[in-house]
């Protein structure tokens, strides 16, 4: 008998941390486009509300953004 790889391709969920707010985006099943889901507070909440975010995706990664201002820098 042959075994057949099946591979399930997910959406990535990104995350963009910021003092006060936190960015969040999801991308389609291809992977090839993102879309903006808004942004939510960075308070003691932020655990929790973005722990639901990924429940509700049901995403297969997430991406971290490194936070960097206008000029390339920390």
């Amino acid at each position: 008998k042959q075994l057949i790889k099946i591979s399930v391709i997910k959406k990535v969920i990104a995350i963009d941390f910021g003092i006060k707010r936190v960015g969040l985006a999801i991308s389609d099943e291809t992977q090839r486009f993102s879309f903006e889901r808004g942004a939510i507070f960075n308070d003691a909440k932020l655990l929790e509300n973005i722990y639901k975010f990924l429940k509700e995706e049901d995403a297969g990664k997430i991406v971290v953004g490194y936070p960097l201002n206008l000029k390339s820098e920390k």
